[in-house]
Parts: structure tokens; C-alpha cells; sequence
């Protein structure tokens, strides 16, 4: 445990250097040890605000947004180039595909927030839920690997007066 000082020396450093690594190096400790004292600052309110660097794709971030809205979160990365390479996009396709991951997983939240509730299935009169639970694997060879496996089948059926 090191002591008041130290601590606070720590995170002084971390806030300058910005790697738990580069810290312990320097402190003579651990990096799992600036790590913990890096959070519990954080949980404290003793770290500075993180500034955000520019990325090179922060220009293009509209059309992005417009395109993962338009393809309902479906667009990859690899198409999104295209367009955006003749929008003037020069930054390579790794980046891109951080921008859209990202852009993908709002979009998701935002979806999720709007209200799509998955419900459980309910029966109504007349419908029946079956299920049939499979037994092992029917090959020997699995068996004798030991990749006994179950599955489970489930239909819903409707029954219609006649």
C-alpha cells in the first residue's frame, strides 16, 4: 500500500502520461497497482476530464450516421468505404470500421429505447406448446468422444375447430 503522497503522486503521473504502464515504470510498482489507484481517484472525482483527440473520421460522422440509419444498422464498414472515399475520406479502413462499430451500437440503444419489447410467448384457447427433448448425439464416434449433447425442439401449434 503506498502511501498518501505516492498515490497522489500516481495519478498525477497518469493524468500526464496516460498509460498505467509508462506510470509504473516510473513509479517503481506494479501497473496493476496505478490501475487501482487510477479508478479509485476516478470513483472520487480526483481525476482531470479526458479530452478527446480528433479522429479522422469526426468529418464524415453525418454521412456515417445517415447511413447506418438508412440500412437500419446493416451496412458494413468494406460499402461504407466506397462512398466515403468519393466524399473524400483518406483515413484507412480500420478506423472507418471503429467509426461504424460505433455508430452501429448507438444505433442499437437508440432502437432499444424507442420501445422494442420482446414479450414472451402466451397461449391463447386452443394452442399448445410441444416440446421434444432430443437424446445424445446419435453417432457412436461422438459418443465415444464424449459430445453427448441434447437438444431442445419446440413448436407452437394452433388447434382449429373443424
Amino acid at each position: 500500500m503506498k502511501k498518501g503522497r505516492e498515490q497522489v503522486e500516481i495519478v498525477a503521473l497518469y493524468e500526464e502520461l496516460g498509460s498505467y504502464r509508462a506510470v509504473a515504470a516510473l513509479a517503481g510498482c506494479d501497473h496493476k497497482t496505478v490501475k487501482r489507484y487510477v479508478e479509485l481517484a476516478g470513483e472520487l472525482g480526483q481525476l482531470a476530464p479526458t479530452r478527446r483527440r480528433v479522429r479522422v473520421t469526426d468529418d464524415y460522422g453525418e454521412l456515417i450516421c445517415e447511413q447506418v440509419e438508412r440500412t437500419r444498422g446493416r451496412i458494413t464498414a468494406r460499402r461504407l468505404l466506397r462512398l466515403l472515399r468519393a466524399a473524400g475520406y483518406e483515413g484507412s479502413e480500420r478506423s472507418l470500421r471503429r467509426a461504424v462499430a460505433a455508430e452501429k451500437r448507438a444505433f442499437r440503444e437508440r432502437e432499444a429505447r424507442l420501445g422494442r419489447v420482446f414479450r414472451p410467448w402466451r397461449s391463447g384457447p386452443g394452442e399448445w406448446l410441444l416440446c421434444d427433448w432430443g437424446g445424445p448425439a446419435r453417432s457412436r464416434r461422438r459418443r465415444a468422444r464424449g459430445r453427448c449433447r441434447s437438444s431442445a425442439r419446440c413448436w407452437a401449434i394452433r388447434a382449429t375447430a373443424s
